[in-house]
């Protein structure tokens, strides 16, 4: 039995709102080094959506979002997001 703490998919409406934080992406980001992409897929759901709702690059997030893609594909948008994510946004906000 394996008694060590995984972090897991948000679960909470308040860790939902959190799916797309940085900490987060990087802890996504290590378990899909240790155990490949299509074992968290329903992370990736999570992450594709929180990222796109951010206005983050389209073209990568269908890569991403594409389970028909090869692994290495889609775990290279996954890093590039992750970059991307991490990187202070350009996009300015328009209050209306």
């Amino acid at each position: 039995m394996n008694l060590t703490a995984t972090p897991t998919a948000p679960e909470t409406a308040s860790d939902r709102a959190s799916a797309g934080s940085h900490a987060w992406l990087q802890a996504l980001a290590h378990r899909i080094a240790d155990s490949g992409i299509a074992a968290h897929e329903t992370d990736i759901v999570r992450a594709e959506r929180s990222l796109r709702c951010d206005g983050h690059c389209t073209l990568l997030l269908d890569i991403l979002a594409d389970t028909s893609q090869p692994a290495v594909a889609r775990e290279r948008a996954f890093g590039e997001l992750l970059v991307e994510a991490a990187t202070p946004s350009s996009r300015v906000m328009v209050a209306a």
